[in-house]
């Protein structure tokens, strides 16, 4: 089961979006995250993110809440179709993800009114565990490949 989005526990846990634990973990103490505006997710000023067919472009997007010490492995997931490309990722120092450079075909998909869609999604893993985490995409920002 996954969770459909991002809410406070009652007790010490939270609950994000897309994580594969739906009731939380429940620990002693208190959590220094609390409520869904706190979990880690991506923020774009639009949700489409245009790029011509065939262009080799850098995708960038902002990030908030990003815990520098257990978040250290990024990558961007492209997804068209059934076909899913994944490329390594860096954070910078203001929390701005920028992916390697993805080549952007239509990997023989239909266009539908000369665009098609580009499922986006960043994931982390940390440096003791190789278990990636899809980051929330609360806006859905998504690249909209155009001819």
């Amino acid at each position: 089961l996954e969770s459909n989005e991002c809410v406070a526990g009652k007790l010490t846990e939270d609950r994000c979006r897309k994580q594969h634990i739906v009731n939380g973990l429940n620990r002693e103490g208190h959590s220094r995250r609390k409520g869904p505006q706190k979990c880690p997710h991506i923020v774009a000023p639009q949700t489409k993110l245009y790029v011509a067919a065939g262009e080799r472009r850098n995708i960038s997007v902002k990030m908030q809440n990003l815990d520098p010490i257990f978040m250290t492995d990024f990558r961007c997931q492209f997804r068209v179709g059934n076909v899913e490309h994944e490329k390594s990722a860096v954070k910078t120092f203001d929390d701005n993800i920028i992916c390697d450079e993805m080549q952007f075909d239509h990997y023989g998909i239909g266009i539908s009114g000369g665009s098609a869609p580009v499922e986006f999604n960043v994931v982390w893993s940390s440096s003791d565990s190789s278990k990636k985490h899809t980051l929330d995409n609360v806006g859905g920002v998504a690249v909209e490949n155009i001819r």
